[in-house]
């Protein structure tokens, strides 16, 4: 009996493959394929490739299609809810288009260079995932200190009679 990571990842392969129609010497969809499908559920088309070809975690475990980006997929290529999860018996989805895509379409460059960087060894990709991964959570800790002081604005009054609250931040309450 199937598992429901093995049928996702089948399922996920089929879609490819019925998007493109090619496969490359290896079973794999092909590139295009796979970014279609990556674009439109808003992942990265290198995920859908280590879920489609099952490449083990740190665990040893296959990685698998989550639940949020099945339902992305699903959604973007109108497959219905749980059509990741549904036995095969139902009926079959209709015919697969590519979705409107909700963001701007990646450039012949953006496209140069990411394949630029696949070609750098292992190690150096690591290196910079995980400068790219700091610089965000770095980006993203600056932007949340930011709306933290903006959402301190605070209504003070003065201990005088008649004077209207002013707007102030905490720093100048102080």
């Amino acid at each position: 009996m199937e598992t429901r990571a093995e049928r996702r990842r089948r399922k996920l392969r089929d879609l490819c493959v019925r998007h493109d129609g090619e496969l490359s010497p290896l079973g794999m969809p092909s590139l295009a394929a796979r970014r279609a499908v990556a674009l439109a559920a808003r992942v990265h088309p290198h995920v859908l490739y280590e879920v489609i070809k099952g490449v083990r975690t740190p665990k040893g475990t296959p990685k698998t299609l989550g639940d949020r980006a099945a339902e992305r997929i699903e959604a973007a290529f109108k497959l219905g809810r749980g059509w990741f999860d549904a036995d095969d018996l139902a009926a079959a989805p209709p015919p697969v288009t590519a979705p409107a895509m909700p963001v701007a379409p990646v450039t012949d460059s953006e496209w140069a260079v990411l394949d630029s960087l696949r070609e750098l060894p292992q190690p150096v990709r690591g290196d910079l995932a995980r400068k790219a991964r700091e610089l965000s959570d770095e980006w993203r800790a600056l932007r949340a200190k930011h709306r933290a002081e903006e959402q301190h604005l605070t209504v003070r009054s003065t201990r005088r009679e008649g004077v209207p609250p002013s707007l102030t931040t905490k720093k100048a309450a102080k």
